[in-house]
């Protein structure tokens, strides 16, 4: 959650399906912050960046073990979901809570699909679409990019700073 500290921040909240690892979080951090102050060199305002995964690590361990020794299984007898239960009423939460959020960036299509549920938007009438991204009538960003396995940071921060720069565009209109 949010705290009352960056509540007049900018915020930009990154939804992956498991955990991203802390050097390429510090990496990613490093990188938008770079690309955004690009597009605001004034600023002094650092954004707020907030990781949420769906699906907690020992969960994520669990069912790949389970999967892997469950693989000559028919389909309706293999773990059917791994996000956790309350990933879905957290992740809505959190959207809401978030004071300033300016940008979601999906990591991947099971991000994409929950961040839409969790706004309330069908998600079948916005597909998934890696390295493009929407404005929302709100105003909201989403960016979609590609499962974090393979995450190419400079790709996702250039990406970012071209999109914040076409939100900025679309707001002063």
């Amino acid at each position: 959650m949010a705290s009352p500290a960056h509540a007049k921040e900018t915020c930009i909240l990154i939804v992956s399906l498991g955990a991203i690892a802390s050097e390429q979080r510090t990496q990613l951090e490093q990188a938008l912050d770079a690309a955004l102050r690009l597009q605001a060199p004034r600023s002094r305002q650092t954004p707020h960046l907030v990781f949420h995964n769906l699906v907690a690590p020992d969960q994520m361990r669990a069912a790949m073990s389970q999967r892997s020794s469950t693989q000559g299984l028919p389909d309706q007898e293999q773990p059917t979901s791994l996000m956790r239960e309350d990933a879905h009423t957290g992740l809505s939460q959190l959207v809401t809570s978030l004071t300033g959020l300016h940008i979601v960036v999906n990591l991947g299509v099971a991000a994409h699909i929950s961040t839409l549920d969790a706004y309330g938007v069908p998600w079948a009438k916005i597909p998934f679409k890696p390295h493009d991204a929407l404005i929302l009538p709100d105003g909201l960003l989403l960016a979609g990019f590609p499962s974090h396995t393979g995450i190419c940071i400079d790709t996702i921060a250039s990406s970012l700073a071209q999109l914040t720069a076409m939100s900025a565009t679309q707001a002063s209109l």
